[in-house]
């Protein structure tokens, strides 16, 4: 197996300059592309449902559901209620949202042009792990300086790397009743699952999630971010210039 970039003219340049941008959920959820769009990244969607009786959800209830799908949107009163008054459904779409790095596995030269429309050039990541590593030593160094700013505290870097599944994402129906979040409330595995509309890219996939050892709890980015253009000196140790 070989994982390689695909890149255009601009993002071949920067790197070149051993400039790397890194993306995150947010980012390919709402990237301009269509082809490499998925709305759905992040956790699945959790579905508050209600049937003809209606339902009534306390506010830490919905705080809970929120929590779990990784928004940021609270309910302050603890009083508030909210009331279905017949059949219907309140939607928690992700997000869940941290750094994330794409690129493809290439077998032959057919696999290799079938992902052009990813990008023109191509560079050949040698050495998986120590891409992984040399990345997360910068943004850790990026966070340390402030030049992030995070929700919470952050001491160190959480990372993953493998192929991507391809499969339906099924929502999380709750169908009528409270679900309890409190053993998994937020899954990163669901960062490694995309829809099978996409196999054809035949992803590998880079994780990057803010984590606070003294805690044991991770730390998302702020709500909405995008990208970085991270400069990693020496990033070329781990890359072959293919095309």
């Amino acid at each position: 197996m070989k994982v390689y970039k695909k890149l255009c003219k601009d993002g071949y340049a920067a790197l070149k300059c051993n400039v790397v941008r890194i993306g995150s959920l947010k980012y390919y959820s709402e990237i301009e592309d269509e082809d490499r769009r998925d709305k759905d990244e992040g956790v699945p969607k959790i579905l508050m449902r209600s049937y003809s009786k209606g339902r009534v959800v306390s506010s830490k209830d919905f705080n809970t559901y929120s929590e779990a799908s990784g928004s940021p949107i609270r309910i302050a009163n603890d009083n508030l209620k909210l009331r279905f008054k017949g059949k219907g459904n309140f939607e928690f779409k992700s997000g869940m949202n941290f750094f994330v790095y794409c690129t493809t596995i290439v077998d032959d030269d057919l696999s290799m042009e079938a992902t052009n429309h990813l990008g023109t050039h191509a560079v050949h990541i040698a050495s998986p792990k120590k891409f992984k590593d040399m990345i997360a030593d910068r943004l850790l160094n990026k966070l340390r300086c402030d030049a992030i700013k995070l929700e919470g505290a952050c001491d160190s870097i959480s990372s993953a790397m493998r192929d991507v599944l391809y499969q339906d994402k099924i929502p999380v129906d709750d169908e009528g009743k409270v679900l309890d979040f409190s053993k998994s409330p937020m899954d990163v595995g669901n960062a490694f699952v995309k829809p099978v509309s996409y196999r054809l890219e035949a992803e590998y996939r880079f994780i990057w999630l803010p984590f606070h050892n003294t805690t044991g709890t991770a730390c998302m980015l702020p709500y909405g971010f995008k990208f970085i253009d991270l400069e990693v000196p020496g990033i070329w140790a781990c890359l072959q210039d293919v095309r």
